[in-house]
């Protein structure tokens, strides 16, 4: 996809659709912010009835830990497209769900589930539920999703349910599945995330220190929500991984310098 893009490109620098394309893989398989902001932002200029780079550039912001500034993304959209309704629902839940409005979140990403035939925002909905206090459709939920036959979606919602027994207490099970996703061979940020969730909550800092950052290296450097999530609070009392969090939000403060 990257290659045709480029070739469109080449044809036609004007092309605001080849822009766009460019962002799409940088935003769904690459995890390139830097460049998801950027072609998605290129692609406006040369066509703003694109909603869907606004789209691309919220879910840069959040996954980037602003915010604020993901949510004005969505005020943005002007030209909305009714085909990408549901995905301005998704990124206004996740919004949401990171700035800890839960019950907004479950509001937001439940009306996707009503109107998509796909489990599009499953993930976050179960999250959402958990945070909520509702953890028993959150663990129902993503028991579902462990069955799905996309390998990320089955991946992130182990390793999920591996930090949400760990906090319950379930050490065997939490640790079961931690194994499932490490044999699985599947990784991306979220799953990566989860797991150092589950670490912390098994109180193994060390470990849960290194997945941690490799999540924030790999595409999920969200400070506010490390310093809100509930599963990493084991973590933020060690001294051992202050660091860490120092140096996540001195991350963080470049980047909202840089795009805030």
């Amino acid at each position: 996809a990257e290659r045709e893009a480029a070739r469109a490109l080449e044809l036609d620098p004007g092309l605001a659709e080849a822009h766009l394309a460019r962002a799409a893989v940088a935003r769904k398989a690459d995890f390139d912010w830097a460049l998801t902001l950027e072609e998605s932002a290129r692609a406006l200029e040369l066509n703003p009835s694109l909603d869907l780079a606004h789209y691309f550039r919220a879910a840069a912001l959040y996954h980037l830990g602003l915010l604020e500034q993901a949510s004005d993304e969505l005020g943005q959209v002007v030209h909305a497209d009714p085909q990408n309704h549901v995905e301005k629902l998704r990124t206004a839940g996740v919004v949401a769900f990171l700035s800890g409005r839960g019950a907004e979140a479950v509001r937001i990403l439940e009306e996707v589930r009503r109107s998509s035939s796909r489990a599009y925002a499953d993930s976050y909905l179960s999250q959402a539920y958990f945070y909520a206090g509702d953890t028993v459709r959150a663990l129902h939920l993503l028991d579902s999703l462990t069955q799905s036959s996309a390998a990320p979606a089955a991946a992130r919602a182990r390793a999920a349910l591996a930090s949400f027994h760990a906090f319950r207490g379930e050490r065997r099970r939490a640790e079961g599945l931690i194994e499932q996703v490490l044999a699985g061979g599947y990784e991306d940020h979220h799953v990566a995330y989860s797991l150092g969730a589950a670490f912390a909550q098994l109180r193994r800092p060390e470990e849960a220190r290194r997945w941690l950052d490799r999540a924030a290296s790999s595409g999920f450097p969200c400070y506010p929500w490390f310093m809100r999530d509930t599963l990493l609070a084991p973590l933020r009392e060690e001294a051992s991984t202050r660091d860490f969090f120092e140096q996540l939000r001195r991350r963080w403060e470049k980047v909202r310098a840089r795009y805030g």
